[in-house]
């Protein structure tokens, strides 16, 4: 639809003051042509403006949800509000952007385990987890467990991979509280899970991997940071105190792999590692010690240290925004390293520590992803996050399921999360991993429709 002249939206008569205001969009698929700024009501907010855009669509039948970003922030109040807030009068033109909104993320199913889930991670259409039963267990989508791998000796605490489970190397890690991690390579077959290397250094519990080709970081609870890479050759498989009174034989075992530096960076445990996507030789560490650290690995040295404040339970790496978050008591928390600062207010909403965070997929054609995130937290709940708005979008709860006696305590608290093109997935100490529709799986749907 063409506008070639100030329109007047308000209704006649009315004492609504109004303001000027030039709608943009990226997306050419719902785009129309505007000569002249658009006169609309001020105390509109999000769903009126959406209404008027959809006017101007001929979409008033099938209206299609919209927000709207002005200055590269996203209208979560009334316009009136933001002019107020920005110490701006009704005279002001607005350039105001307009993307499709995000739509609610729905359950769709829940995965029984036997123990708490404490480590997800996502490969293609395979869930990965890790629990405190000490397996690890590859899901497909069918809620079938196709392959378990056992190993560890006390409850897993993270999972991580690089390219593909099946590949002829093994690109699967976990780490333990018994103080070791593996590597893990699926069979072509997709039904057995092998573990191909025991992981030894760490003398306290690993809390923490992140595994890049064949580069791997650990973090352990007594604050070491560890770096291995996975093509260094095996030693021997280790045979503990008890096994050598026994006399069993070396060989019979899985090698073992030693790291290439065990290096004290935190003072306090550390709660997750995490290399930078875009830059292997660079990690990041979040620590109770109140610390978010950036590591050079090739020195092993520090490159930027940021006081928070407040212990630190997770960390995110978003190269694509320069930013680092990181979950805290009740709160996350963004950080640019480049000025040492946090870089606008903390975003506030959980009730307890945020546990675990993870970035939407990036996927083609879907530019918002850019800036959406999940974080889990004891409180229980998931919550949808969009960096241009400083509060939630969503809030996604634990749906009940019926428990196994020996399973849950009854405490609802997410210990782990991520988001894949399936949905966003959590565990925790109910036992249950719950997948949710994904947001950018609505905002794609959307698209095409």
């Amino acid at each position: 639809m063409e506008t070639t002249e100030q329109e007047t939206v308000a209704a006649p008569g009315t004492d609504t003051l109004n303001v000027q205001i030039n709608f943009t969009t990226k997306d050419a698929s719902v785009a129309f042509d505007q000569d002249a700024p658009i006169l609309v009501p001020t105390s509109l907010k999000r769903y009126g403006l959406s209404e008027v855009v959809n006017h101007l669509l001929g979409q008033q039948d099938e209206p299609v949800p919209f927000s709207f970003l002005i200055d590269g922030e996203l209208l979560s109040t009334s316009v009136q509000d933001f002019l107020t807030k920005r110490g701006l009068s009704s005279e002001t033109v607005l350039n105001v952007e307009y993307i499709r909104s995000i739509l609610p993320p729905s359950f769709l199913a829940s995965y029984p385990h036997d123990d708490w889930i404490s480590a997800v991670a996502l490969q293609g259409q395979d869930i990965v987890t890790g629990s405190y039963d000490s397996l690890v267990r590859v899901w497909d989508q069918s809620q079938h467990c196709k392959a378990t791998g056992i190993g560890h000796t006390n409850a897993i605490k993270a999972v991580a991979y690089a390219g593909s489970l099946t590949g002829q190397q093994a690109n699967l890690a976990t780490a333990s509280m018994d103080r070791t991690l593996r590597l893990w390579q699926l069979h072509a077959s997709g039904d057995a899970l092998t573990c191909t290397a025991e992981l030894r250094g760490h003398v306290a519990s690993v809390e923490s991997c992140d595994l890049h080709g064949t580069t791997l970081v650990s973090g352990s609870s007594d604050g070491i940071l560890g770096l291995w890479d996975t093509s260094d050759e095996l030693g021997q498989p280790y045979i503990a105190t008890h096994q050598a009174k026994r006399k069993r034989q070396r060989g019979t075992g899985v090698g073992v792999l030693t790291s290439r530096q065990l290096k004290q960076t935190h003072s306090q445990p550390i709660s997750q590692v995490m290399l930078n996507p875009q830059d292997a030789s660079l990690a990041y560490s979040s620590s109770w010690d109140k610390s978010l650290i950036a590591t050079d690995l090739t020195t092993m040295l520090p490159i930027t240290t940021i006081q928070t404040g407040s212990p630190l339970f997770s960390l995110l790496s978003i190269p694509s925004l320069s930013i680092v978050l990181t979950g805290g008591q009740r709160s996350v928390q963004v950080h640019d390293l480049r000025s040492n600062q946090l870089t606008r207010s903390t975003l506030q909403g959980h009730g307890n520590f945020v546990s675990s965070l993870a970035r939407a997929p990036i996927m083609s054609g879907v530019s918002n992803n850019a800036y959406l995130f999940a974080s889990g937290s004891y409180d229980g709940d998931v919550r949808v996050w969009d960096l241009r708005n400083d509060r939630s979008l969503y809030v996604i709860g634990r749906t009940k399921q019926e428990r196994k006696e020996r399973q849950s305590t009854g405490s609802n608290q997410v210990m782990c999360v991520a988001w894949g093109e399936m949905g966003i997935v959590s565990g925790g100490e109910d036992c249950q991993l719950q997948i949710n529709r994904g947001v950018h799986q609505s905002i794609t749907a959307s698209a095409s429709a």
